[in-house]
């Protein structure tokens, strides 16, 4: 049996097989769209993982930093100990210095027959002049004789008296003939009458034997 016999190619036959080409050329462009789809979401995932691993790095140099410039850490600050307050004052006994005694440097004779003042002193003892040298006058008993120095030197106490110029003149006169009493005590002798104030002759002749 032979075969049937191929249809000629019309015109009507070549227009067919152009509309199948125009339907997978209609197709193309949901593939493009689909492409570019793709290309975003995979774009926006590459831009995820890029600000994932940014954060990630900076985290870690915020958490290096200290030790990347080699700082030290931070110090806390010292304690400073709060100072121990005072007590609260309280009553304060007031204590008064002792007065000091008044000094008994002024000199009066104390001898029945009087006393002699002498300019100087010796080491040897004289019935008529005991250990003075240098007799100057002789002075009454209870008569004031001047105010003594502090000085003591062979049994004698050494005297003083100023004069009316103003000058000091220095003498001795035996220790055991004489009797020391404070200033006070020896303005109320003079004024009671139990003692007597230098007199002029005496303290002329000081004043003399010195300037002579």
């Amino acid at each position: 049996m032979a075969p049937p016999k191929k249809k000629p190619l019309t015109k009507s036959n070549t227009y067919k097989r152009k509309q199948k080409a125009t339907n997978t050329y209609r197709k193309g462009p949901e593939r493009r769209d689909n492409q570019l789809l793709n290309l975003a979401v995979l774009a926006a995932m590459v831009g995820g993982a890029v600000a994932l691993v940014q954060g990630a790095k900076a985290g870690a140099s915020n958490q290096a930093a200290p030790q990347a410039t080699g700082s030290s850490p931070a110090k806390a600050p010292a304690v400073v100990p709060r100072p121990t307050p005072a007590p609260a004052p309280g009553p304060v006994a007031v204590t008064t210095a002792p007065t000091a005694p008044a000094v008994r440097d002024q000199a009066f004779v104390d001898s029945w027959n009087g006393e002699g003042l002498y300019a100087g002193t010796s080491p040897s003892y004289n019935p008529y002049t005991g250990n003075g040298r240098g007799h100057i006058k002789q002075a009454g008993n209870e008569t004031y004789v001047g105010q003594w120095t502090g000085h003591v030197k062979d049994k004698m106490l050494q005297l003083k008296m100023t004069a009316v110029s103003g000058k000091t003149y220095s003498y001795w006169i035996a220790k055991d003939q004489v009797q020391l009493y404070t200033f006070a005590e020896a303005n109320q002798r003079i004024a009671n009458g139990s003692g007597s104030k230098m007199p002029a002759d005496l303290r002329q002749a000081i004043e003399n034997y010195f300037n002579k």
